[in-house]
């Protein structure tokens, strides 16, 4: 009997550490596909809002315009997002995670219009 609670306790852990795991590979997978389709991709910011807004789509990121923040200057694009996902941990028990990230992406030679 005891080793059927060591193992329901094992099988809910790995659970828990199989969801969060999941959450946040896709989140560095998302993170890493908008970081370099910002530095090869569309140079207009209403292109930029409009890519990432897709990729958060394809990448089921629940990710809002108001929640993304994109501007530049001459040679600097800024890249702000932050997102909150509902992540099943436990069977029928989910926790809201807090996901952001920032980043500039510096123009070598480029002039952006």
């Amino acid at each position: 009997m005891k080793g059927l609670v060591q193992l329901a306790i094992a099988a809910l852990l790995d659970h828990a550490a199989y969801r969060v795991g999941t959450e946040y590979l896709t989140y560095y997978t998302f993170q890493d596909a908008v970081h370099e389709m910002v530095r090869f991709g569309p140079r207009d910011k209403a292109a930029l809002r409009a890519e990432v807004l897709d990729m958060a789509a394809a990448y089921s990121v629940p990710l809002d315009d108001e929640n993304l923040v994109v501007n530049r200057n001459d040679r600097t694009i800024h890249v702000d997002v932050q997102y909150q996902k509902a992540i099943e941990v436990f069977p029928a028990y989910s926790r809201p995670w807090h996901f952001e990230w920032t980043f500039d992406v510096v123009q070598h030679g480029v002039r952006l219009r």
